[in-house]
Parts: C-alpha cells; structure tokens; sequence
C-alpha cells in the first residue's frame, strides 16, 4: 500500500510539473478542469467574486464549475478569498495590498485568485477574466464574452495595488452596480443608487450630502428667518437667496456649531457614508462671498477664499475626529475656492476635493493653456494630506456636440497618477437616475476611463481601439476615424472647449471637419447595415454630428457653397430633424429641454 501511495505521489508531482510547463487547464473541450474553492467562512464579497467566476467561466467554456469549500487532489483548483488561498501558500498575505489591491498567481497546478477586503478578491476575479480570458464589459448592456471551450491559463504572477484608492465616474451606465464593479469603480455612484447591493461587491466609498453641502445642512427655510446672520452679507443685506449668489457666513460662531451637529446627525444616519462633504452652493461664485468684517479680515490679500472655507472646514474636521473617526471630511475647492491658502494646511483628516471645471478640455493640464489650474492642483498637493480630483468629461451646454477630450482626459489622468493624487471623480454623462442612455461617445469615455483610474499606466490609444472595435464590431475602423477627425480638428483650432458652453459654432466644428466626420460615420452605418444592435450604436453616435448640423443649418449651407462641398445630408432640415428625434427615441437618448429648444428654433428661425 505504502509503494502505492508513493507511486501516486510522484505521478501528481510529474502531473504538476506537466501543467506547469504548458499552463493550468481549467476547461478541456467543454468540461471543467478545475473547481473553486473558497472558504467556508467567505465574507460576502469573496462569495459573490466566486459565484461571478463560475457564471462566467460556464459562459465562455460551456462547463460547469463547482464552488467547494476544501481542494480537489483529482482537480485544478482556483482559490478565491486570502483565507482559502492559504491552502495553496500557508504564508500568503494581504499586507500592501490595502482595501483593493489584487494577486493573481499560479502554484503548481492551483491559481489563486485573493485580494485585500473587503474588494480587492473582486477585482482579482474581473482582473483575471478580462485579461487572461478575454471577457469585456463595455456597458451596463453590453459585453464580450469569447468562446473557448478548451481554456488554459500561463504561469502567472501578479501583485498589484491601484494608484487611485477612490475611482468613479457619473454617467448613464452607474445605474448598473454590476457594470461599476466590474470595471472597478468604487464612488459615489454604485453606492447611492444601489446602497442595498453595495456590501454585496465589496461596500462603496460613499459622500453626504453633496459637493455643495451648506444649504443641505443648514436650509435656510430652516435656520434663516431666525439666524440670518448665518448667511452670507451681501451689499449689507443678510441674504440666502440663489439668485443673490449667497452662501454661509463662515466666520459666525454659532452657525459652526449648529453646521457641526447637524452635518455629523446627517452622517451617522447613513451606514454607507465614507466622506462628509464640505462644499459652497453651486455657482455661489467671486464676488458674491460674505462680506461681514470678520469674513473679509480673513480674505484681506494674499489670502485667497480658501483660507476662510479651509478654516471652516477643519473646525467642522475635528468634530469627526472626534465623533466619527472612520469618516472623511471632503472639502470642495471649486472656483473661487480652487487657489490654495496661504497660511492654513487642511487637517489630516480632511480630503481637498478640486475641480476642473475652468480648465481646457481640449489640452492636457500638463498643457501651458492650463497652467494656472496646474498649478492650483501642485499647490494644494504639497499642503495637503490627501487630494482628489473632480473632473468634467462633457460640455453640459452642448451635449449632444462633439466634445473631443479622449485623448486629454487620458493623458490628465496620467498625470494625476504622477503627482501623488489619491483619487478621480469624472462628471461625464446623462443623470442615472433617468436610465437615459449617454450622449456623444460617452460610452467609450467612461469605459477607457475607468480602465485608466485602475491602471493609468496602460496605453490609451490601444484602449480606444479594444473599445471601438470590440462595442461597433466591424465599424470599429470608421468610428477611430471619426474620432481621430473631430480629436484633430480641435487640436489644429486651439479651440478652449470647455466643460459648459463651447459655442455651437466653434472653429473645430467646421464644415470642412463635420462633411469629414460625417463620411466616417456613413461609413460605419454601411459596414453594420445588416446587423441591428451595432446599427443602433452608429446612429446614435451619429447624432453627435447632427446636432450642430441642424442648429447651424443655413450657415453651414453657406459655408459648403462657397467651398464647394457637396452638401452631405438630406435637403430637407424637418426630415434630418426627424430623423434625429427617431433614434433619439428607439435608443432611449433624453434629448433634454435645452437641446429641444435649440432644435425648435433652428426648424422655425423666426422664432431665435
């Protein structure tokens, strides 16, 4: 028995070395090679990655996985979770690897699968089907899923801890909690919506109440009428109105002390909160701060605006401290708030939260265009203990135009990653809560950014074509066209474009540029004629063409005649407006009413 159990023993040492040399099978020809072991005692994360891993690998090999507690001698093992994967390697550790990072690594003929908590085996999970399986998850509608029965897996051996600890965007595909995990988005967005599902996939690094929170902490239909001096002095009148551009009296005493109650009561009513935000109604812009004695001695130069809302902020910080320790408190420096201040430092446990939004889309930051905001964002850098960036992926005005930032928002992100920020929040897209599809190439936006918030070292370019040809199939080559048409014309026009109103008629929106990325896209309708999902990506891609067409319908009339271009669309504007209205429709595309208005006057230009 004993010779037995030895002969045994060096089959399955030579049977591992055997895998070893060509690599750990996990399906053969539609029957599976290997099962999952995760630990019995797995949290709901480890559980939910493991039960992804078997749906998904069924899907691409055909085979059924089985989900077990302890290893198989007889099987390839794929050990899912830290805990199980000490069967595997005793001395395994999650030490570095933080709430996210990930290891994906081949032992003998076991793979191990196993991250930090409480996401971090999640995203080794989808790490490991998108990369080493093929799978892509484009949109919260749409995915690849390839095809091999037979599926083997190299010798691997992957450490990885992302750059960025929070990483979110909001656009039309966050109502999707499935879409945001597998891409690795953990924010706002998957945790507000679906709060329920959120400890399902590793919990969410949530804020209360909003960016601009003073008038949600402290209404004033609630506190003015009997503490106006609360709220903002302005032409020496007490005021709260919006139409005022009013905000807080910062420097009053009591209003700290209420903000304080009330923000930290808010706060622990909500499990899912990590941040507390801190933040000025929205357009409450310079000039229209405060203007008491005690507000205005504090802003006298050189102190900016922000040394007043940093004070504040870090008397409202070391109430958290004290009371909610685990909590964040985010401070939003947003336009007159974006310059750093002089003399105050943020509290240590105070996050700067600053925003783009009068940036040039169309450069880098680390463009001479956008030098002052660069260096804002350097400034804050060496002052604070952590910074996130807000950024903005459309033009909210126009955002059915071309907004041609791919390539700019790629390389900004880079250049995050390089200068020490923490985290990256990008406004991009259609509210989620309307369950509207996107505008323009949102889709891809949001796609190759989420790629890049995990890994900023990977090549954007080669990112835009996985995408593009993998969403449009075989228009794939003219969308890239289209794409590389509209990102040219914008770099050759030096063109600002910003984040709220780019002119409808601006330089890179020529005729010369839209007859030619207008080509591309009849072009990519022709290669998918037949195929009427990709079709009804094209044309609502088409669109983005097509609004400024309509609006600037006699002009670039015009402008074809005295250049000699064939007019490339329908004479008729009503049938091209139709049209737009149509694939609006059957795509689920909120049109809006500011686009609508803009529409209707260019059908009835006496009504302009």
């Amino acid at each position: 028995m004993g010779k037995i159990v030895k002969k045994l023993a060096i089959s399955l040492f030579f049977c591992n070395i055997f895998v070893n040399a060509y690599g750990i099978a996990i399906a053969d020809k539609g029957t599976a090679e290997a099962v999952i072991v995760i630990d019995k005692n797995a949290d709901k994360p480890e559980q939910f990655a493991a039960e992804e891993l078997a749906n998904f690998l069924g899907k691409i090999t055909g085979a059924q996985f089985e989900i077990v507690n302890e290893a198989v001698p007889a099987k390839n093992n794929i050990f899912v979770g830290p805990d199980a994967t000490k069967i595997a390697d005793t001395n395994f550790s999650t030490d570095g690897l933080g709430t996210d990072g990930i290891v994906i690594k081949t032992i003998g003929n076991n793979l191990i699968l196993a991250g930090g908590k409480p996401r971090g085996t999640l995203y080794a999970v989808y790490t490991f089907l998108e990369d080493y399986a093929g799978c892509r998850w484009w949109t919260s509608t749409s995915s690849t899923i390839p095809s091999k029965p037979s599926l083997v897996i190299e010798n691997l051996n992957i450490r990885y801890v992302p750059v960025f600890e929070y990483r979110d965007m909001y656009t039309s595909d966050t109502i999707d909690p499935n879409w945001s995990v597998r891409n690795k988005r953990v924010g706002l967005a998957p945790g507000a919506i679906y709060r329920d599902s959120a400890p399902l996939r590793g919990g969410c690094l949530n804020w209360w109440p909003t960016s601009h929170s003073f008038y949600t902490v402290l209404p004033p239909e609630k506190y003015f009428e009997q503490h106006p001096e609360w709220y903002s002095l302005i032409n020496g009148k007490r005021t709260a109105s919006p139409t005022d551009h009013a905000s807080l009296c910062l420097t009053n005493r009591e209003m700290r002390k209420q903000y304080a109650i009330d923000t930290i009561a808010e706060t622990k009513k909500d499990p899912t909160a990590s941040y507390a935000c801190i933040g000025a109604p929205d357009d409450s812009g310079y000039p229209f701060l405060c203007q008491c004695a005690d507000c205005a001695a504090i802003m006298t130069a050189p102190n900016p605006p922000s040394e007043l809302l940093t004070q504040f902020t870090n008397e409202i910080a070391a109430v958290y401290a004290k009371e909610m320790p685990d909590i964040k408190v985010k401070m939003t420096a947003y336009h007159m708030y974006r310059k750093p201040p002089v003399i105050s430092k943020p509290a240590d446990n105070v996050i700067i939260k600053l925003c783009t939004i009068e940036k040039s889309c169309g450069v880098p930051i680390s463009h001479e265009r956008n030098f002052q905001f660069r260096d804002d964002m350097l400034g804050w850098l060496k002052i604070a203990k952590s910074v996130y960036i807000y950024d903005y992926g459309i033009d909210f005005d126009n955002q059915f135009c071309p907004h041609p930032n791919l390539r700019s928002l790629s390389a900004d992100i880079k250049f995050y990653a390089e200068n020490g920020i923490k985290g990256v929040f990008i406004e991009a897209g259609a509210n989620p809560a309307a369950k509207s599809m996107g505008y323009e190439i949102e889709a891809i936006r949001s796609w190759v950014a989420s790629k890049l918030m995990w890994n900023p070292s990977l090549n954007a370019h080669e990112l835009i074509e996985d995408f593009a040809n993998g969403y449009y199939g075989p228009a794939g080559k003219d969308v890239l066209g289209y794409i590389d048409v509209m990102h040219n014309a914008a770099k050759a026009s030096g063109d600002w474009m910003r984040t709220t109103g780019t002119p409808i008629d601006a330089k890179f929106l020529s005729i010369e540029t839209l007859d030619k990325a207008w080509s591309c896209l009849k072009a990519a309708e022709a290669a998918v004629k037949d195929d009427k999902v990709l079709l009804s990506r094209v044309q609502s891609l088409q669109l983005s063409v097509l609004y400024p067409f309509i609006v600037r319908w006699a002009e670039l009339q015009d402008a074809a005649m005295c250049r000699g271009i064939k007019w490339p669309l329908d004479l008729s504007i009503q049938n091209v407006y139709n049209y737009f209205i149509k694939v609006a429709a059957e795509n689920n595309i909120n049109i809006g009413p500011k686009t609508q208005t803009e529409l209707a006057k260019a059908l009835n230009p006496a009504s302009k």
